[in-house]
């Protein structure tokens, strides 16, 4: 369907009347990523990948063989270094390292570079040597089979540096030791080229001129509409946009970077406004590109999705769709708990630790930010589920609480915390990873043997609280790379005390098929039964981060796994709920992941959908309280899984997860619907599958 696009110059030649300039709401400057490095400036330095002189394949008992030579450029004229490698599967580490010059004098700079990769991709990431020897790694991102991308990456101090001094700065001036590329997987095995061209050192130019800004109309925080609304997106001059002539072009792309419509118009004094009427259902980008007198000046983009109304959530006694937030501060705004609500998710995983209940010893005070993020959530229908969490100052030295007055102190606090919130909340989890050591201090008694006999403690406690209360035990423990200390805890008797089990199975940037997500779990299950334990699984994180570098996703990538790791979690039948890590981005450094694993962007930008924002919402509408009923076959490389609707209907959740497949459907198919919502009346037996899961609903008979 073709877009139909209206530029209202809001001048007297409008084709509509104009809202208001105060029924407008700003939704911040997101910046259009693919210009970024038209922000940058090179630093004269050559060109590195000019010739061969001093580029050297190292070798040690760590690296690939690798081999140099001069390869083809992005252009004809282009000069390039080609590296031939072969990973041998050793049990270590094992990475292509190169050698190559480049001096860095100051502090400042980004190492940039265009590659391409010709085999299973892998991470690329550099070295670089200060004046005292010490080593600092950072990264470049993540490789793509025969396709040249831009990597760009920062060069700053690493807290993993080694060698040298020490002291984890890094001490200029400076020189890159070498570029490395990592394998795909541990005991990898496989040969490939990688080719570099454009090597160079990059520093920020002046921030570009803010000179135009936007707004939604209010009542759309998260610049989310209905299909029956016609968004609309206001642009206005600032300031710094003086008096000069302002020209905005405009493109806008939906979720597979397909251009659904362009324009241009000059912005006046009085503000223009686009309107974007019979778009459907899906997630879209507008970017905007301005130029003053001519000149290139900004590039900025509005993200807006289109959804259909969610399940009633009220109506909703458990789903399996949930996600992680930090509403017990005040960087979260409490108005995107609507965004929550508005895309069908049912709960939230949030904290009150007991640092912050217990701050003076022996008094229980609750921060009234608690209560308004619980209260809130629930008049929405959401229900919050709270982790019991942290070791507190009073206690142990602020460590892992191990002395018979901590685990009595941290079960006294369990029970205050559950009796306040009787009656509203019933689902809590002791503790958060803590055999990473996380939220204690000096990291210190965080043995298997201490988190059974603290949550021995913290059960009955919770359960004299409130006896329907929920206890989800283990702590997020990660299922892949813990399993020894998850045994060793079953061992102590922990299985005892938890009404469930909870493990965090991240394995960004990978896909929960190549890392088979679905065999951990069952290895996970497989230990609850071993130990005489009958609890279901519940996975309190899973996530991929969309930063800039080499463990990042693209928003397309976060998308898809969203669906497909709730898909294939749902069709285990022994995993009951999902909180996906986490729902909003934490913060703004784009290279930093902790910052970005959100479905929406910060606040800062209006919490703007992702694309994972949108596959949520088609997931959690058609498939809230839905039941497995088995895979299908479709043919070799392709995944289905058929549910049964509420309504009676059946539903057929497929991809493919290497490739494209045309599959034959063996069924009367009413309507295909993609990862985005948008629906097709079935005309064809036949289906093209992608990596991007579409729902395939059945005729009844």
């Amino acid at each position: 369907m073709r877009f139909l696009w209206i530029v209202s110059f809001l001048m007297g030649c409008s084709c509509w009347t104009s809202a208001r300039a105060d029924e407008w709401e700003p939704i911040g400057s997101l910046p259009y990523e693919a210009s970024l490095r038209h922000f940058f400036q090179a630093i004269p330095s050559g060109d590195p990948c000019a010739d061969l002189a001093g580029w050297k394949a190292i070798e040690g008992v760590q690296n690939a063989r690798a081999s140099i030579s001069r390869g083809k450029g992005r252009k004809p004229e282009e000069k390039a270094i080609a590296i031939s490698y072969e990973f041998v599967g050793k049990n270590g580490l094992e990475y292509v390292a190169v050698s190559v010059p480049l001096k860095i004098d100051k502090p400042g700079h980004y190492l940039a570079v265009w590659a391409k990769g010709v085999g299973d991709g892998g991470k690329l990431r550099f070295r670089v040597r200060d004046r005292t020897g010490e080593i600092h790694q950072g990264d470049l991102g993540q490789i793509k089979d025969d396709q040249w991308q831009f990597h760009m990456g920062p060069v700053k101090d690493s807290a993993g540096a080694w060698a040298g001094d020490g002291n984890k700065k890094l001490d200029y001036p400076c020189t890159l030791q070498s570029i490395l590329l990592d394998r795909p997987q541990k005991g990898y095995k496989g040969k490939g080229t990688l080719t570099l061209a454009g090597l160079t050192l990059m520093r920020r130019k002046r921030p570009p001129k803010e000179v135009i800004r936007m707004s939604v109309p209010k009542g759309h925080f998260g610049n989310v509409f209905r299909p029956d609304e016609s968004p609309r997106l206001r642009i206005d001059r600032t300031k710094d946009a003086g008096k000069e002539t302002l020209l905005v072009k405009y493109r806008v792309l939906d979720y597979w970077d397909r251009k659904r419509g362009d324009g241009e118009f000059f912005v006046s004094t009085e503000g223009q406004e686009l309107s974007f009427e019979s778009i459907g259902p899906g997630y879209y980008r507008c970017v905007l590109e301005a130029y003053v007198d001519g000149e290139p000046t900004e590039a900025i983009e509005a993200r807006f999705a289109v959804i259909a109304p969610p399940v009633p959530l009220k109506q909703v006694q458990e789903s399996f769709f949930a996600v992680c937030t930090h509403y017990r501060g005040t960087a979260w705004p409490l108005e995107s708990q609507g965004l929550i609500a508005r895309a069908g998710i049912k709960a939230i995983r949030d904290e009150m630790s007991w640092g912050r209940v217990e701050q003076k010893k022996g008094v229980f005070e609750f921060d009234p930010r608690f209560d308004e993020y619980v209260d809130h959530a629930l008049s929405l229908g959401i229900e919050p589920m709270i982790i019991l969490d942290y070791a507190n100052r009073h206690y142990d030295g602020g460590n892992f609480p191990v002395s018979d007055e901590a685990v009595k102190g941290f079960a006294r606090y369990c029970h205050e915390v559950v009796k306040r919130y009787k009656g509203k909340i019933r689902y809590f989890e002791v503790w958060n990873e803590w055999s990473g050591g996380c939220g204690m201090r000096g990291k210190k008694g965080n043995t298997p043997e201490n988190y059974a006999r603290l949550i021995a403690a913290a059960y009955p406690a919770i359960k004299k609280a409130n006896p329907n209360a929920f206890v989800i035990g283990v702590g997020g423990d990660h299922s892949k790379h813990h399993f020894d200390k998850i045994e060793a805890m079953f061992k102590a008797g922990a299985l005892k005390h938890m009404d469930a089990v909870s493990v965090h199975s991240y394995r960004y940037p990978r896909t929960p098929e190549a890392t088979d997500l679905i065999g951990e779990i069952m290895d996970v299950k497989k230990l609850i039964e071993k130990y005489g334990g009958k609890q279901r699984i519940w996975i309190t994180e899973i996530g991929w981060p969309t930063h800039i570098g080499s463990t990042s996703s693209t928003e397309q990538h976060q998308a898809r796994m969203f669906v497909r790791t709730h898909v294939q979690m749902m069709a285990t039948q022994v995993v009951d709920r999902i909180f996906w890590y986490d729902f909003k981005d934490d913060g703004l450094d784009r290279f930093y992941n902790e910052c970005n694993f959100g479905i929406v962007r910060h606040q800062k930008f209006h919490c703007a959908p992702k694309s994972a924002y949108v596959a949520c919402a088609v997931l959690s509408r058609l498939l809230t309280n839905a039941k497995f009923a088995g895979r299908e076959k479709l043919g070799r490389g392709v995944l289905a899984y058929r549910f049964h609707r509420p309504d009676g209907s059946d539903l057929v959740v497929a991809w493919a997860p290497e490739g494209e497949k045309d599959v034959w459907l063996p069924w009367k198919v009413q309507r295909v619907t993609d990862i985005m919502g948008s629906e097709q009346e079935a005309r064809t037996s036949w289906c093209r599958l992608t990596g991007d899961p579409v729902y395939i609903a059945l005729a009844r008979r």
